[in-house]
């Protein structure tokens, strides 16, 4: 199945096709790797992406970047030059590292992209607000961000997703996010999918001494399939890297999370804290790991992921993973199913509440500590019964 995806691998010139190079490069290692372990390449990505190409062809959505934002985005083909001196060892550090099929194909595919500056000791009061725009369809989408934040900067991006009217297709969206020293990254997304629509995130992060970086992803959707391949690595001492999200799934909506937060530095801290709600046939799962190396003593690793069953049909799986090579560290893992309470709702009922309203009640209550911690409202109205 892999072969059939290098067909589509045609490298552009310059420094982008550098980059997507040594990015095959790497994928065809992990498979070959795979391969004498008896196995194949990981990733239920691979299975959608293969079928997207051969249906649909490959495309590039059209990025807006609207106020402040304009000052910090640069579209690769053009600027990337200005910043292959640090970016290319970042990349190629990272790709002697990446052991997911999937990731390196999609950083490979991906044609065109944006480099993203932030110059150190850049604090902006305002969110950088950007929007991905997908006016064709019947297309698979490849797209790839490169962003740097430097020392003591403070920024939050806000990425929306603008999907034409009975939109057709499959997205692949590549970031790579190196967050250096005293920085704070906030990193935001929510996403509507619907029938016939696959999405695969790959976010790979780095973070050094007391960086820290903030995402709050959400989902909703009564068909389609979301998935995100999450790794952040807390490099340095006092690194932080807090993960929130959940979703609100009805029909047979799919959408999956694996997340990976590795310490390798005394005094790191990650959170994961997911949430989500299926209801109908929707189907989740959440896969987390925390991976604490015998350097990274005094380390703080928190797992959490509940799941609120509305349907008869509707199934949540979880497995958390806690890998732990240091003595000194605290480190714990967490995770609850539960259905609606009759009880409960028989009491909203007999108090003039439709049965419906009363439903949205209970799904709004049990994801508003995700989602209110910051001022991003997430619409779960959206998926209205």
């Amino acid at each position: 199945m892999e072969d059939h995806i290098k067909r589509w691998y045609t490298p552009q010139r310059g420094l982008l096709g550098e980059w997507q190079e040594a990015a095959w490069r790497r994928a065809l290692s992990v498979e070959f790797l795979e391969r004498q372990k008896g196995g194949r390449a990981r990733g239920e990505g691979i299975r959608w992406m293969v079928e997207a190409l051969f249906k649909e062809g490959k495309d590039v959505p059209e990025i807006i970047v609207t106020g402040i934002g304009r000052d910090f985005f640069y579209p690769i083909a053009t600027n990337g030059h200005r910043f292959s001196s640090f970016l290319e060892c970042q990349i190629f550090r990272r790709l002697e590292k990446e052991d997911s099929f999937v990731a390196c194909a999609v950083e490979a595919l991906s044609d065109e992209g944006e480099i993203v500056y932030i110059p150190q000791k850049t604090v902006l009061a305002k969110e950088i607000i950007f929007s991905k725009n997908y006016t064709r369809s019947q297309r698979s989408f490849f797209h790839r961000m490169h962003i740097f934040v430097g020392r003591g900067s403070r920024v939050t991006f806000v990425c929306h997703t603008n999907i034409c009217k009975h939109f057709v297709g499959s997205l692949f969206n590549f970031i790579d996010l190196f967050i250096d020293g005293e920085a704070e990254v906030t990193w935001i997304e929510d996403r509507a999918i619907a029938e016939r629509q696959f999405f695969l995130d790959v976010i790979r992060v780095n973070v050094k001494t007391e960086g820290v970086f903030s995402l709050l992803g959400g989902t909703c959707g009564i068909s389609g399939v979301c998935r995100r391949d999450i790794k952040v690595d807390l490099l340095e001492n006092d690194s932080k890297g807090y993960l929130r999200g959940g979703g609100f799934l009805c029909g047979d909506a799919q959408e999956g999370s694996h997340i990976c937060i590795q310490h390798k530095a005394p005094r790191s801290t990650s959170i994961q804290h997911f949430k989500y709600v299926v209801d109908d046939c929707s189907r989740s799962s959440f896969v987390g790991e925390s991976v604490i190396l015998s350097a990274a003593q005094k380390s703080n690793a928190s797992q959490l992921n509940h799941n609120f069953l509305l349907g008869e049909a509707s199934r949540a799986s979880g497995h958390p993973v806690l890998k732990v090579f240091a003595d000194d560290v605290k480190a714990s893992h967490g995770m609850t199913f539960s259905t609606l309470s009759e009880r409960e709702l028989f009491y909203l009922q007999s108090r003039g509440i439709a049965k419906e309203e009363a439903k949205l009640m209970f799904v709004h209550g049990f994801l508003r500590d995700i989602f209110a911690y910051d001022n991003h409202n997430f619409d779960i109205k959206r998926c209205v019964y």
